[in-house]
């Protein structure tokens, strides 16, 4: 689901996600952490975030094993601004 602000969130390839805003984010925080919605079931692993390069809007995620490999993972996205 996409949250307040989220205008699309588009897989890029094996645990690669970009989730774009609908305003500029250069200036805030973005918190991700890997895990499934509600309280049923856990996701281990682990998650990069970063803004996008090349835009203002969008923010780059990678999830990963706990070995380190890409691999596709329910996520949490925050950006505070």
């Amino acid at each position: 689901d996409h949250g307040s602000g989220a205008l699309s969130a588009k897989k890029e390839g094996t645990g690669l996600y970009a989730v774009q805003f609908n305003q500029n984010i250069t200036k805030c925080a973005i918190l991700g952490t890997v895990g499934t919605v509600g309280f049923g079931g856990e996701e281990h692993g682990d998650i990069d975030v970063a803004g996008s390069i090349g835009t203002t809007d969008t923010v780059f995620v990678e999830t990963r094993s706990n070995a380190g490999t890409l691999e596709n993972k329910s996520f949490h996205l925050g950006v505070l601004c």
